[in-house]
């Protein structure tokens, strides 16, 4: 003689892992923050040399508000080239020159200064030759 008793708790059981399998995919569609950083593609027929890349950050902490100009050197067909850079939201995106990272350089470049100074007698031995 079998007890219904028993048959209640696995029942429920079944009930609630079919309700969580069926919540799952949801689970899916919720937004979670993104830890990726960004790279640059090109095609394998074209392949592009990025070598390099200034960025100028400046930061607008009333409006919390982060500008970011950047310059890309690269050498290759530019309509073959893509950079991709993770941001939050939707950002503005636009052209600028290069008087922003021109004017940065110019004020932070190390400036080197040559000084000469001469001791002691720096003449030829007679004869027009090194001295053995």
């Amino acid at each position: 003689m079998r007890s219904s008793a028993a048959l209640v708790p696995v029942n429920r059981a079944v009930a609630l892992l079919s309700q969580l399998l069926l919540l799952l995919p949801l689970l899916l569609l919720l937004p979670v923050p993104s830890l990726c950083c960004g790279g640059t593609f090109c095609s394998l027929s074209q392949p592009v040399n990025q070598n390099a890349e200034q960025i100028i950050f400046s930061q607008d902490e009333e409006k919390g508000l982060v500008t970011a100009v950047v310059r890309i050197m690269y050498e290759g067909p530019g309509e073959k080239f893509a950079w991709l850079l993770p941001v939050p939201g939707v950002p503005d995106v636009g052209l600028s020159s290069s008087n922003a990272f021109d004017s940065l350089r110019s004020m932070t470049d190390p400036v080197y200064n040559v000084r000469t100074e001469v001791r002691g007698d720096c003449a030829l031995p007679r004869g027009g030759g090194m001295a053995t």
